[in-house]
């Protein structure tokens, strides 16, 4: 009888084990802290991913704005005389979720971190 309501009390832990749980709690903590920190490194790149689209949505829109061309192909064909530099070619606008991009019209890895891009079709139209 007496063996089933035996207890154990900590002291009746090894200092072996008590090791151990200290290594598994400092391995612990220093996953979090590194997790936490990734975590904080992605939501920065987003960031400033977000703060690039925006400029570039500001300048299509000031170049549209102040332009002499009403057509927005002349417009265009003025954006991309800049070294073959990629350039808007039109935007996209959802409203119920208050969302404006710009599309490029180059596809790369790293235009597609910032803005959606051509997938097909040439520049000439």
């Amino acid at each position: 009888m007496n063996q089933i309501l035996y207890k154990c009390i900590p002291e009746d832990i090894k200092p072996i084990q008590k090791r151990k749980f200290f290594y598994i709690f400092i391995i612990s903590i220093i996953l979090i802290v590194l997790l936490i920190l990734v975590y904080i490194f992605i939501k920065y790149k987003l960031l400033e991913n977000e703060k690039i689209s925006k400029k570039i949505i500001s300048n299509y829109n000031i170049m549209t704005l102040y332009s002499d061309i009403n057509e927005n192909n002349n417009v265009n064909k003025l954006l991309q005389d800049n070294n073959n530099q990629p350039f808007v070619i039109g935007l996209i606008q959802i409203d119920k979720i208050n969302l404006t991009y710009p599309i490029l019209s180059a596809t790369n890895d790293e235009l597609l971190k910032i803005s959606p891009c051509r997938f097909a079709r040439s520049n000439a139209k």
